[in-house]
């Protein structure tokens, strides 16, 4: 993706009474993602090894009763604190990228009370003239609404494990 600035940013932020390293395994385990991110359908590694810069994931997850499929690939990869990656929405078919649409996010750990503060954020990205217009705001919504369902699932998550 370009480094033009976001169509539309969302960040969020949790507390997790897991420490950093044990919530950062859990952002790496792309067994565990359905677990904890929401309306997530499947989610496949691209190749065999442990997560890192340059991985890639394939997944498709129900947004508002739609599929959505998309590729992920990491970019920054510094446990216990940094996640960086570039999503690329696939076109209905899921084999193709969708023309002048991409995405970037990042998870970030910082050690807090009894546990670490885990800060998400999400930046869409639009190219090639597209705009999103009147439908920013419930893009926004969607999104924001998305990015907190994530963070609380991880946090029961957490929780459930350290019973």
């Amino acid at each position: 993706m370009s480094r033009r600035a976001p169509a539309l940013a969302v960040e969020a932020s949790q507390h997790l009474r897991a420490t950093p390293g044990e919530a950062f395994a859990l952002l790496g385990d792309v067994a565990q993602l359905h677990r904890w991110q929401r309306g997530l359908r499947w989610a496949r590694r691209g190749e065999a090894g442990p997560l890192g810069v340059g991985a890639t994931m394939t997944a498709e997850r129900s947004l508002r009763g739609i599929a959505a499929r998309y590729t992920t690939e990491v970019s920054v990869w510094e446990p216990p604190r940094l996640a960086r990656f570039t999503l690329t929405p696939l076109a209905p078919g899921g084999t193709e990228p969708l023309a002048g649409v991409g995405a970037e996010g990042s998870y970030r750990l910082e050690p807090a009370d009894s546990g670490a503060l885990l800060t998400a954020r999400a930046e869409l990205r639009l190219t090639g003239g597209l705009r999103l217009g009147p439908l920013a705001r419930v893009v926004r919504e969607e999104l924001e609404r998305t990015l907190h369902a994530d963070l609380h699932g991880l946090a029961r998550l957490t929780d459930e494990l350290a019973a």
